[in-house]
């Protein structure tokens, strides 16, 4: 491949985007089976792998950059909206996400629902992940990209200086970039935490806060999501006049990379016109409709007394809403916010970005 840049469309082969992209997906959907219990007749060989994948010593160098590299081959896809069946033809689950057919019946005659309903709570996550995720899609220098990094690191849990340090060091901040010494990593921390405990460990200062995005690439598995979720709502409940200050919005709205926030570092807009045209595609509206079905149907189910009934988790709902919102942003012809120094791919022959 003779590209100067990933977003080197004249130079890319045709079709060459699709085949990367599917075998990204594929990776992706077996790390979601393998955590739904899907592969549990295959011993511990599996889950090692897959806990592997994420674990936060090798993620930097596996799944981050997977996931990366998911955004750059979608941003180069001649339809961006083509992500949704294939996410949803290669996680399996072509049958939940049917939106021509009634909801399923849950009970003890389907016990594969709660698999397949969890294996849809994490191609959902990707999904948003890969539509409002602005950790490398961003034009940051190194500082901010190793701020945004030390922010998202601090919003899962406290840390101590040489964990941070070590996160730090495994972190792609930028490719050729001067390693970041300790002594940037401690001005940087100096802005954004304080520290507390017997250990010394840094907490995220109230102001650091607004800067979280719970979908970010840097926050991997459903635990560090849900961990980083609970302590920046109750951080919300505490500041609320400085979310509303520093945040377009309490929410998803703070990540529609297509929306002018009030304040931060916005997607570069190839990308964003690429995720736009994937969140206003009609099969997301599609899926979502169907999985807001199965809710409906499962919650019903059980409020008339049904106890075999599988209940879904809140996150679905909120996945769905938080879609919805994207695909109503994603409506609008607003076209995407130019960001200082950003090139269209459509501007400028080759497309550098």
């Amino acid at each position: 491949v003779h590209a100067t840049t990933l977003l080197d469309q004249a130079a890319v082969p045709k079709g060459f985007s699709r085949a990367v992209l599917e075998h990204l997906i594929r990776v992706a959907a077996l790390s979601a089976q393998v955590g739904a219990g899907v592969w549990v007749r295959n011993g511990n060989a599996m889950p090692s792998q897959d806990f592997n994948y994420s674990l936060e010593r090798f993620a930097h160098d596996g799944r981050d950059l997977d996931v990366l590299l998911m955004q750059f081959n979608t941003a180069t896809l001649p339809d961006p909206a083509a992500l949704v069946p294939l996410l949803i033809e290669r996680f399996e689950l072509c049958e939940l996400f049917r939106d021509d057919a009634s909801p399923r019946e849950p009970g003890p005659r389907d016990p594969t629902l709660p698999q397949q309903m969890q294996v849809a709570e994490e191609m959902l996550r990707l999904l948003i992940t890969l539509l409002t995720a602005n950790d490398f899609t961003a034009p940051y220098t190194v500082a901010e990209r190793t701020r945004h990094f030390l922010v998202h690191c601090l919003a899962t849990q406290a840390r101590t200086h040489s964990q941070l340090l070590d996160w730090v060091r495994h972190a792609p901040l930028a490719p050729g970039a001067e390693p970041v010494t300790p002594r940037d990593i401690d001005e940087i921390l100096h802005t954004i935490a304080q520290r507390s405990g017997a250990q010394g460990e840094y907490e995220l200062c109230p102001e650091a806060w607004p800067e979280v995005d719970i979908h970010a690439i840097c926050i991997r598995t459903r635990k560090e999501q849900q961990a980083a979720e609970e302590r920046l709502h109750a951080q919300y409940k505490k500041t609320p006049d400085l979310f509303t200050a520093r945040r377009a919005g309490w929410g998803p709205a703070r990540t529609v990379p297509w929306l002018q926030p009030s304040g931060g570092v916005q997607m570069r807009r190839c990308f964003a016109k690429a995720m736009k045209a994937v969140g206003s595609s009609a099969p997301l509206f599609a899926a979502v409709r169907a999985m807001l079905k199965h809710a409906v149907r499962a919650f019903e189910a059980k409020a008339a007394g049904c106890t075999a009934t599988f209940t879904p988790s809140a996150l679905i709902t909120r996945q769905c809403v938080h879609l919805i919102i994207l695909a109503m942003a994603g409506s609008r012809n607003d076209p995407p916010c130019p960001v200082a120094g950003d090139v269209d791919m459509e501007e400028e022959q080759g497309g550098a970005c």
